[in-house]
């Protein structure tokens, strides 16, 4: 578990580290970043529209930044849940990846920054298609992810 926490810290590192590569790119998932009232899931189609993303060929690594803005924490979660297509965006699967984050992590002037690595071999595009508050005490605004790589 330990060599695990370790490689994925290296990973981000990796893909995240100005410098280490020739050039980073950023894309949002949304055009708008999307409020997401307590104890409420935002969908996509239904509450925002995400971008359907491409990666480039033999690109394996990505990080991912998941934003919101609170007023305050609480205890709960909030989770930033991603749909993968292996060809091309014609088809998307069903079981969505999940980040899971606190809704009291750690905030500069009350806007949370949080990032992650995945390996996605095979991955041809990608979108966020949900975003579910589970916190019961505060509603999160400017919700918004982005992928972030570098070729």
């Amino acid at each position: 578990m330990k060599l695990l926490k370790i490689l994925s810290v290296l990973a981000l590192i990796l893909v995240l580290a100005p410098g280490l590569s020739a050039e980073r790119y950023e894309r949002d998932f949304l055009a708008t970043a999307v409020d997401v009232a307590l104890s409420t899931t935002a969908v996509n189609v239904t509450d925002f529209t995400s971008r359907e993303l491409s990666l480039p060929d033999n690109l394996l690594l990505v990080g991912i930044s998941c934003t919101f803005t609170r007023t305050v924490g609480s205890v709960e979660e909030v989770d930033f849940k991603f749909q993968f297509s292996y060809d091309d965006g014609t088809t998307w699967t069903t079981e969505p990846e999940e980040l899971t984050y606190s809704t009291n992590a750690e905030a500069v002037a009350n806007v949370v920054v949080l990032y992650d690595a995945e390996i996605l071999p095979g991955v041809t595009h990608i979108r966020l298609c949900e975003i579910d508050n589970r916190d019961t005490t505060i509603n999160l605004t400017a919700c918004n992810a982005t992928l972030v790589y570098k070729r």
